[in-house]
């Protein structure tokens, strides 16, 4: 099937991007595990480091401008699910499957237990797989007993705009500023790369820039990061703008895995 064609070509793709473009950036030295994240609070964070293994589940924030590195752990795996529509339709014509995701950690700089729930849907045609407004994933935030929803972000696969919604209240998104490649375009993007695999993004809240990040290419396991935090962001805009970070972060596997 050709979906899951692309799926076996993906990894192999990714590889060969990274062996292709990859030198473009310096893999990042191993990192210490000192600090705290608490003790943030008594000078803001402007220039982050960041690396996340995908196969350790660790996200490691370096502040390169003290000796701090701060580690988020996190717990969860997405998994897929059929759906009854395919116990009388042949899932070779058409396939229907739902994706969900929890993941639980705390938050680098407050330290404060969130969970992040994420689902979304994916259908295909004759294995040619279909995309729509009702598809797309969705995340949504909660806090560590899960009583309290923090905010919801959407994702958009053909939007500059990758995510938008809210985080405490406040409107936020995600965008795309630097130029797309060959990979962010045609089938590439549409079977491939739904999520991209470099760039540089924007964190508005409010309308108001707040961060700024660059994207990598990833390394086997590992994805790298280089965050730009505005110096005059009070702390809670702070918190929510590493939040919408953390969100861009942890979604590029669940994006790949469930666009079908």
């Amino acid at each position: 099937m050709i979906s899951r064609c692309f799926d076996r070509r993906t990894g192999a793709v990714l590889l060969l991007m990274a062996a292709t473009l990859g030198c473009a950036s310096a893999e990042f030295p191993a990192l210490s595990t000192t600090g705290a994240p608490a003790s943030s609070a008594d000078r803001p964070w402007q220039r982050l480091q960041i690396e996340r293994n995908g196969f350790s589940k660790k996200v490691l924030f370096r502040d390169l401008e003290s000796p701090r590195t701060v580690v988020m752990k996190y717990k969860g795996t997405p998994i897929a699910f059929g759906s009854p529509i395919n116990l009388i339709v042949d899932a070779d014509l058409y396939e229907k499957q739902s994706h969900r995701v929890r993941y639980r950690f705390q938050h680098p700089l407050s330290a404060q237990p969130t969970v992040l729930l994420a689902r979304s849907t994916s259908q295909a045609v004759r294995t040619v797989p279909i995309r729509s407004e009702g598809s797309a994933p969705v995340v949504e935030l909660f806090d560590g007993a899960e009583t309290r929803r923090r905010g919801t972000l959407v994702y958009d696969y053909y939007s500059r705009i990758l995510f938008s919604g809210d985080i405490e209240e406040r409107r936020v998104e995600i965008e795309r500023v630097s130029e797309d490649t060959a990979l962010d375009k045609g089938l590439l993007k549409y079977f491939l790369v739904p999520f991209p695999v470099m760039g540089e993004f924007v964190i508005r809240v409010d309308g108001q820039e707040v961060a700024r990040f660059t994207q990598h290419m990833q390394h086997g396991f590992t994805s790298p990061y280089d965050l730009t935090l505005n110096e005059g962001m009070d702390r809670a805009t702070r918190d929510d703008a590493v939040l919408a970070f953390v969100v861009f972060d942890l979604m590029k596997d669940f994006v790949h895995s469930s666009a079908g």
